[in-house]
């Protein structure tokens, strides 16, 4: 099975990915790097998650960078969202994080970006490592020794910078606020900042890093992954409840009684609190964003500007406009503060940074908050099993295009009819249909939705 992806490297370990497989990438990638730096001895960071495959696979990955000159800065366990910050604040040509995400703990992979963080995927670089594959030279080398760096605490002191009014509250009110690390990494970095935060009266589920993560699993938005995180709310009486992905780029927020804020109206949320004293910026959000992010951006002195999904694209458009601010509903946030890149402790601390003022008032409960953004029934994603998911896609665009207000192709096919709209497009990593209905009633969006998932099914 081939283990490159269009946005990194990823596969089972060791069937799929091993330390062979890592050596030889690694020198492919070595040779790639002295390419797009013009240097014979470019500096790569190299930082890994909390996989109990992470920390072979990233020396076996060194062993092949050092092969080809390359000099090397290992971070040794870090959070993707502090590998990126790295990259940006040492001196360095771009780096790897050996991490596999929010993948089941039998997954590792590679994950690529040259200097300022900048992605590197199939479109950009990550073929052309590939290609590079058959000259590696053969052989296991053995694993080199390489002193591990301690970056943490230059990683706080920019998050304490960033937030200086936060740290430097004299007299806070405290929050009850119950943290979900899901046995990841985010722990390494989290238990520092809310030592520091000692206003914050933390309640703290699966701490611990478990490489099997044991507890609700690696990934924050699967069915019932949060059940745990809404029971503790309850149960502590808090006011906010946080879970992260297993390598901290993914975040997901639940209010006061529980229940999840959807990714699209704390998007709207964040850049509202933006423009209250940034007018005029700009934002990215992925086609098919729920209607009432673009409204709320536009009624608040704000422009939108459309992307695909996906963080490469959307950090691409976002480097393309100095935008300062773009947002997913999987969790994605995106901040030009923040090297254009997604962060879930970044997420967090900002949104204390805008919800902490307004704390006492009554309106300032979340569920009362962002029951505002409840503007349009939904769908939701959903993901649909069909055997010929480019077959059922022309089919929609033929039958819905010339009777649509406005249509687009940016990503898959939307269209705008007028009382409700939609987005069908492909998976880009399973053979799946993908759908998001959305309008101004919800008996329209169920007719509909039925109407178009019935279209897919009988081809």
């Amino acid at each position: 099975m081939n283990v490159f992806h269009a946005y990194d490297v990823r596969g089972i370990y060791p069937s799929e990915l091993n330390e062979e497989t890592a050596q030889k990438i690694g020198w492919a990638a070595g040779e790639y790097f002295k390419k797009i730096s013009e240097k014979e001895n470019p500096v790569i960071l190299i930082g890994e998650d909390n996989r109990s495959s992470s920390p072979t696979l990233s020396k076996a990955l060194i062993s092949g960078l050092f092969q080809t000159g390359a000099q090397i800065r290992y971070g040794g366990a870090v959070t993707t969202p502090m590998f990126y910050f790295l990259v940006n604040s040492l001196p360095s040509d771009g780096g790897v994080m050996v991490t596999a995400s929010h993948n089941a703990p039998e997954y590792n992979g590679l994950k690529f970006v040259a200097q300022g963080a900048k992605p590197i995927s199939e479109v950009r670089g990550l073929e052309e490592i590939q290609s590079l594959l058959s000259q590696a030279p053969s052989g296991k080398r053995e694993a080199l020794e390489i002193s591990e760096e301690n970056f943490l605490p230059l990683y706080l002191d920019f998050l304490a910078k960033q937030f200086l009014e936060l740290f430097e509250e004299s007299e806070p009110k405290p929050v009850s606020i119950v943290f979900d690390n899901g046995n990841g990494i985010v722990s390494l970095v989290l238990e520092p900042l809310l030592s520091s935060l000692s206003w914050i009266k933390s309640v703290k589920l699966f701490w611990n890093q478990d490489p099997l993560f044991s507890g609700r699993g690696p990934n924050p938005i699967l069915p019932n992954a949060l059940e745990k995180l809404s029971q503790s709310i309850e149960k502590n009486h808090a006011a906010l409840g946080i879970a992260f992905d297993s390598d901290g780029d993914r975040v997901v927020f639940l209010d006061e009684k529980g229940k999840e804020i959807p990714g699209d109206f704390l998007t709207a949320w964040l850049a509202k609190n933006f423009l209250s004293k940034n007018p005029g910026e700009k934002f990215v959000i992925p086609v098919g964003t729920s209607r009432v992010v673009e409204e709320t951006i536009k009624e608040n002195g704000g422009e939108v500007i459309f992307s695909r999904r996906g963080s490469v694209f959307l950090k691409e458009k976002m480097r393309e406009a100095n935008a300062l601010f773009g947002g997913e509903r999987s969790g994605h946030y995106y901040f030009r503060d923040f090297f254009f890149s997604e962060s879930g402790i970044f997420t967090f601390l900002l949104f204390l940074k805008f919800w902490l003022p307004s704390r006492g008032a009554s309106e300032s409960r979340l569920s009362e908050i962002f029951s505002a953004f409840a503007k349009y029934p939904s769908s939701g994603e959903l993901n649909l099993a069909v055997e010929e998911p480019e077959k059922a896609l022309e089919k929609i665009k033929a039958l819905y295009k010339e009777s649509a207000k406005t249509s687009n192709e940016l990503d898959g096919f939307y269209a705008d009819m007028g009382e409700w709209w939609f987005l069908a497009r492909l998976s880009q990593t399973e053979p799946l249909f993908r759908l998001i209905v959305e309008g101004k009633e919800q008996d329209l969006v169920m007719a509909k939705t039925k109407e178009l998932q019935e279209l897919i099914k009988n081809l």
